[in-house]
This record gives C-alpha cells, sequence and structure tokens, in this order.
C-alpha cells in the first residue's frame, strides 16, 4: 500500500432515488492537477444538477491520505455481505481510487465500501470518523455550476 498514491475518493450518501435524485462528493484532482472538492446534488429528475467545486490543500490532502492507510480503511470492503436490501433506495458507498505502480506502469486500485455489508459497531465508528474526515477537507468555494435537468 505504502507505493499507491490517491487518486480519487468519492462519497455518495444514501437516499431514496424515486424521483431521480443524484447525490455525490469527490476528492480528485482538476485538469491543473490541483486537488479540489467537488459535490453534486440533484433533488429530481427534473431539476438541475448543482456542481460545486471547493479548493483543498495539499498538506490536508496528505493527512487524509495517511489517515485511509493508518485506519486500513479499504479493508471495510472485506466485510461480509448483509441480508438487507431495498429497491427504491440507493444505498451509500465510498469509493477509494489508488494509482498502483508496478512494473513502471500505472494500474487504478479502485476500493467500493458500501451499505449493504455487516459492520461491526468499531466499524461504524470508524466511517462516521471518516465522513467527518472528508467533509472536512472542504476549503473555500470556487466556483458553483447549475446544469440543466436531465431530462
Amino acid at each position: 500500500m505504502a507505493d499507491k498514491k490517491l487518486r480519487e475518493f468519492s462519497y455518495s450518501p444514501g437516499y431514496s432515488d424515486m424521483r431521480g435524485a443524484y447525490h455525490r462528493e469527490f476528492l480528485k484532482k482538476n485538469e491543473k492537477g490541483e486537488w479540489v472538492f467537488v459535490s453534486e446534488d440533484c433533488e429530481s429528475i427534473n431539476d438541475p444538477t448543482i456542481i460545486t467545486t471547493y479548493g483543498v490543500s495539499l498538506e490536508a490532502v496528505t493527512e487524509f491520505e495517511k489517515y485511509l492507510k493508518d485506519k486500513d480503511i479499504t479493508s471495510l470492503k472485506d466485510r461480509k455481505d448483509s441480508d438487507l436490501f431495498a429497491t427504491d433506495y440507493s444505498p451509500w458507498e465510498y469509493r477509494i481510487i489508488y494509482d498502483d505502480e508496478a512494473d513502471g506502469r500505472i494500474r487504478w486500485d479502485s476500493n467500493r465500501i458500501s451499505q449493504y455489508k455487516d459492520y461491526s459497531d468499531q466499524d461504524i465508528e470508524l466511517l462516521k470518523e471518516l465522513n467527518q474526515r472528508f467533509r472536512d477537507l472542504r476549503g473555500e468555494q470556487i466556483s458553483q455550476e447549475i446544469h440543466k435537468s436531465r431530462r
């Protein structure tokens, strides 16, 4: 894991999506190679999508990446599947993507942590902390765009 570099981290909260709602937050690099926090929100298929971009300091990203590795967050993906499932609901999920350099080539290592797993009480506390640390990355708002509805 030490040679892997964070490429992107994303979070989508659990929500009912019968009306076509969409919510997702990303930590990623923009076209200039700078880290940004991007929030995409749409309340229904008829509503516009609001994309808000925030600055993130390199120091904050470095600390967050260290936290992910120190707490072995990606191991949460290996929890046993639960028996729960809802058809009219989008479950929460985290996606952590690393650049994995091996043999001089860069590969993506994608890790998905999702709601329908059997998490221990300790795991739940770790996920709460993860969510707070992720949200705390948001710096000053850089921009906000409004995209027409998806219809």
